[in-house]
């Protein structure tokens, strides 16, 4: 009858500590060792994609035909939602007319973590931090 002894043994043991072990490391690396999953302001963001977050275009017949030495954008300051999450605000408006035709709001969200980047080409590189932002759908005031 096979005993405990017979399946770990020490060389076995160090066979997988110096073998296995770090290739598991190298995938976990790869795969980004993100704690954004347990971060309640992660939740609080992807909250506020989906219900504050917009891309408008008030006026279309404008906003098709401008270009871009027409109109001018408002900036506001970026507004600090909460430690992680930023409201970024802007409208363009168009010189002549001196009418709003687009309104963007969107949030980000500073992620921090450990992550893998780059490619081949350029080389590998590890990166602490990534921002993540939301994209909202266009909607159509007219």
């Amino acid at each position: 009858m096979p005993t405990i002894k017979q399946y770990f043994t020490l060389k076995k043991i160090t066979l997988f500590l110096t073998i296995l072990l770090p290739i598991f490391f190298i995938l976990f690396l790869a795969g980004g060792c993100s704690f954004k999953y347990m971060d309640w302001q992660y939740y609080k963001f992807k909250e506020l994609c989906n219900t504050k977050a917009k891309r408008s275009i008030i006026d279309k017949e404008l906003y098709e035909k401008s270009e871009l030495n027409e109109f001018y954008s408002t900036n506001p300051p970026n507004e600090k939602v909460q430690n992680r999450i930023t409201k970024m605000y802007f409208k363009n408006i168009h010189k002549l007319s001196n009418k709003v035709f687009y309104e963007y709001e969107t949030y980000f969200y500073d992620n921090y973590g450990i992550f893998l980047k780059g490619d081949e080409g350029r080389g590998w590189y590890i990166d602490f931090s990534e921002v993540l932002d939301c994209k909202p759908k266009i909607s159509y005031k007219n």
